[in-house]
């Protein structure tokens, strides 16, 4: 009898186990993600060769190695955070012209912060709000970008901050 009774221990203790590492694995957020897209939605063509892209990471000369990992406990940590100094400022007032400089992070710049999942698709950490999809998850910080006058002595527009990081597997 105390055989079987230690038996049924092991087995409930056993599937508990299997439950716990079931969830983990079904949780698309869980593990580690590596930025994909940098973008404030302007087009940018630094080589002037007519090919406009709005992903800044095709022409930043910063290295861009930032990694996120989201783990079971509700942390995610940042390794190489891209964090470039960017002044974007219109040229002349017109709207669909922008300059673009950039002062590279010296060192290596990460986080850790404790993120929300209201459901298996959105997360939420850094006031940014993400959405995950096919491996892919695109996280908004809202009007955190300025843009500035031509001279730039004001903020005349804020953009979204637009991140897209892909999933390592």
């Amino acid at each position: 009898m105390i055989l079987k009774s230690r038996l049924l221990l092991l087995s409930i203790g056993f599937m508990l186990c299997l439950s716990c590492c079931k969830d983990d694995v079904e949780n698309q957020v869980i593990g580690t993600w590596r930025l994909a897209s940098w973008s404030v939605e302007i087009p940018f063509d630094s080589q002037v060769n007519g090919n406009d892209n709005t992903n800044f990471l095709n022409y930043t000369n910063c290295e861009v190695n930032e990694l996120l990992r989201f783990d079971a406990n509700g942390i995610v940590t940042s390794k190489n955070t891209f964090n470039p100094q960017i002044t974007i400022s219109l040229l002349d007032g017109n709207a669909n012209d922008y300059a673009v400089n950039e002062i590279c992070a010296e060192g290596e710049i990460g986080f850790s912060s404790e993120f929300e999942q209201p459901d298996d698709t959105r997360i939420i950490y850094n006031g940014g709000e993400g959405k995950v999809l096919n491996n892919e998850l695109t996280v908004i910080y809202p009007k955190a970008i300025e843009i500035l006058n031509a001279s730039l002595t004001e903020v005349v527009e804020r953009k979204d901050l637009i991140l897209i990081y892909k999933k390592k597997v």
